[in-house]
């Protein structure tokens, strides 16, 4: 791979450094949004390819091949021999720990999700799992995509030498041209001789880093963990908080049941749980205002109003809605700090693991981000019980102008926004790409399903199980602000998207390589 393909990389090269695995090292001075790494087409590896080689009769005639590009793409890694281009190693991803190794994640859904993936791959491929098992860790922590020719969808791709490039906070700078067909790079800061490019893989939680990457990443500016909230079907007054729920589209479209998984960040000022308030505050109605809800005079007013930050059902029910969660994200605090403290003080915690560590690490960053939401619904908690007895409303003072109307049932889904389209086409900003869902078809096949809603309605059980924490695939937003040629596009977030995982929002290259352990890293020049 030279300049004789056309890639341009003249000023960097492949490093290792250390538990970060190998990355891309300047080898001069490069300047904030300076092009240091230009990929042409040709040198991708695309799901186009697959569908033009051998393999595409079968991937046409094949259900689950034609409906999930990355599955696709690991069978083409392994019958052309792709392995040689990349350099095997073991991955630092849940795929590849061990029974022990994975015990240490209970207590955060990443547990349940890992487990997932080994119960699909496994379930398909158990003929050659370990060889299907490293083809799934290649394509899952390095695939992205890019628009076709013609940019009328999205190809799922393998771009060489981007994958090299390791994770840091910032904001994504790296875009498809259309006019030169390459993937281009731009440096979000100066970068001295010698120094390691960092590049942003978009906004994703650490449980989606050690899922899908193999790491975890403590200064993750944009980590957040999920609560999944539900009504048993033994409350008594189910029938009415079921309907009532269905019609904010808080409900698992599968089971039933009603459910409502709220993602849960850091930062004070960006913990926006309106949907999981309003959740709740139907979960503590009483059989009198949940009948004047649904049948009153008010009804649409009400039902708006559920979804205010500023509107109360009544301050008995803000008082029950607040300590319900304050309870529940204690609990779940409890029950990290109890696993930590066991493993920390038992004879085998300094013989853990590379796998192990991370497993700790990440445990210890979703603690952080509960604490944090604790000490703001503490707050939360004393603003209620200032209010008059009588109050609907926080302050008269404030405006709702922020709260959205309600996503009935009868509208269309409004949880997902299209990012900013008035610049000027010419290039897309690639975010580096996560696993899709996959999902049963109903006869033990699985399809993928891509998630980019603000909170994920996913299958859980009744408010018994509410202390299980869930990794949210929720399309966190793509950075769109870096436009140093006020030429880039971002590609839009889509309600349907054009594929079975044709979603730029949680695209993830994923380019890096377990941390610590050589990942399947591209060869070198």
């Amino acid at each position: 791979m030279g300049k004789e393909n056309g890639v341009s990389m003249d000023k960097v090269k492949v490093a290792e450094y250390g538990e970060e695995g190998f990355g891309l090292q300047a080898t001069d001075d490069i300047k904030a949004d300076e092009v240091f790494l230009c990929i042409p087409r040709k040198m991708m590896i695309t799901d186009e390819n697959v569908k033009a080689s051998n393999l595409g009769p079968l991937v046409k005639s094949d259900r689950i091949l034609s409906t999930m590009p990355h599955v696709a793409l690991r069978f083409f890694y392994l019958v052309k021999g792709y392995r040689r281009v990349f350099l095997e190693a073991l991955y630092c991803m849940p795929l590849y720990f061990s029974p022990e190794e994975l015990q240490l994640l209970k207590g955060s859904h990443t547990f349940g999700e890992a487990l997932k993936q080994h119960k699909n791959i496994a379930r398909q491929y158990a003929y050659f799992y370990k060889l299907f098992q490293m083809a799934v860790c290649t394509i899952m922590s390095r695939q992205n995509q890019i628009p076709d020719s013609s940019g009328s969808r999205l190809l799922t791709a393998l771009i060489p030498k981007w994958d090299m490039c390791n994770h840091a906070n910032g904001t994504i700078t790296t875009g498809y041209n259309f006019q030169n067909s390459t993937s281009e790079s731009v440096s979000e800061r100066d970068f001295a001789n010698g120094e390691q490019l960092y590049i942003f893989y978009g906004a994703r939680p650490n449980a989606h880093f050690l899922l899908y990457s193999g790491f975890v990443y403590p200064e993750n500016e944009h980590d957040t963990i999920a609560i999944q909230l539900g009504v048993s079907k033994n409350d008594r007054l189910y029938a009415m908080k079921s309907q009532i729920l269905a019609m904010l589209r808080m409900s698992d479209h599968v089971t039933d049941v009603r459910t409502l998984t709220h993602v849960l960040y850091p930062e004070e000022h960006r913990t926006n749980i309106g949907r999981a308030v309003a959740f709740l505050r139907v979960f503590s109605m009483d059989e009198e205002q949940l009948k004047a809800l649904l049948l009153g005079p008010r009804s649409q007013e009400l039902m708006a109003n559920l979804i205010r930050p500023n509107r109360l059902v009544s301050k008995e029910n803000e008082r029950k809605v607040w300590s319900f969660l304050d309870v529940r994200l204690k609990l779940l605090h409890q029950q990290y700090q109890t696993t930590e403290e066991s493993i920390q003080e038992g004879p085998e915690s300094e013989k853990l693991s590379y796998n192990s560590k991370l497993c700790m690490k990440l445990r210890q960053c979703e603690r952080e981000v509960l604490q944090k939401a604790i000490d703001h619904i503490t707050l939360q908690k004393l603003r209620v019980e200032d209010l008059a007895e009588d109050a609907l409303y926080y302050t008269p003072e404030e405006t709702d102008k922020s709260a959205p109307e309600p996503p009935l049932a009868s509208e269309e889904n409004s949880d997902v926004t299209s990012t900013n389209e008035s610049r000027n086409s010419g290039e897309y900003d690639l975010d580096v790409n996560s696993e899709p869902e996959e999902q049963d078809l109903g006869n033990g096949e699985s399809t993928c399903a891509s998630s980019v809603k603000s909170d994920t309605e996913s299958t859980l059980t009744n408010a018994s199980e509410l202390s299980q924490v869930t990794n949210d695939d929720t399309g966190q937003s793509l950075d769109q602000n870096h436009n140093p040629d006020n030429k880039r596009k971002d590609l839009p977030t889509k309600a349907e998207p054009l594929s079975a995982e044709d979603n730029i929002t949680e695209s993830k290259v994923d380019k890096t390589k377990c941390n610590g352990v050589n990942s399947a890293n591209t060869v070198e020049e």
